[in-house]
């Protein structure tokens, strides 16, 4: 989450943000989050939404007209009960990125809608990946791109803070055995800590669970420290 320009201080830039476009995982407007990026002085911002590019051009229009660089970005659920953190995170570097992520999304969709697919299933392949940068907390999906072929050097292993999902002793161990590099990232799920009921409220919502289940709780939602606290908090 760390960029540089010739002759300019490094700059954070967050790559792992969703909006209220990310149902059950996500609840601010776009708005907020632009709002949000210029208030702390960021100077680019990626939006991932979980499984759609719904955000993408309002997210856009407002960050280029306020001065902020916008990046285009998705989260794919790879999620099962064995792999609960199977998430991978794709952003676009040009347009054919942007080409190969509508067309990643579409074919994600029309395979989970066949009877009896299970989200996790990887089937991504190098040549499907051009101008793309993954990224992932997950271990079991990191694994699975390298033996789709797909190149290291275009991945990153995510290391969240706070509160990683996987530990980061896994992480640092796969990242040595595997030759990709590890990137720090906040992964923004809501504004303020004040949102974060309503977080657990949109979650339980979107999968048909209690609030008092605490043990679904824990599994659905996102730790209160994943709000956009800004670069001198993170």
């Amino acid at each position: 989450m760390v960029c540089a320009e010739p002759g300019r201080a490094l700059q954070l830039v967050p790559l792992h943000t969703r909006s209220c476009y990310s149902f059950g995982f996500g609840v601010t407007p776009v708005e907020k989050l632009v709002e949000r990026s210029l208030a702390v002085g960021l100077n680019s911002l990626a939006l991932t939404d979980r499984d759609n590019l719904c955000g993408q051009i309002l997210f856009h229009k407002l960050a280029r007209d306020r001065g902020l660089h916008p990046v285009t970005g998705v989260e794919l659920n790879f999620c099962t009960e064995k792999n609960p953190a199977g998430r991978l995170v794709l952003l676009a570097r040009d347009r054919e990125g942007y080409s190969n992520l509508c067309k990643i999304i579409t074919r994600k969709k029309c395979h989970e809608e066949q009877p009896g697919a299970a989200s996790g299933n990887m089937d991504l392949e190098a040549g499907q990946c051009a101008g793309l940068f993954l990224m992932t907390d997950s271990v079991v999906v990191a694994d699975s791109l390298v033996d789709s072929g797909l190149d290291p050097a275009a991945m990153r292993l995510l290391l969240v803070r706070p509160d990683p999902i996987t530990p980061e002793s896994r992480l640092l161990s796969a990242a040595r055995r595997l030759s990709i590099p590890l990137l720090a990232d906040p992964d923004i799920v809501f504004l303020d800590p004040g949102h974060h009921l309503l977080h657990r409220l949109s979650a339980a919502i979107s999968k048909k669970a209690l609030l008092s289940d605490t043990r679904q709780a824990k599994r659905l939602t996102a730790s209160k420290e994943r709000y956009f606290a800004g670069p001198r908090l993170w």
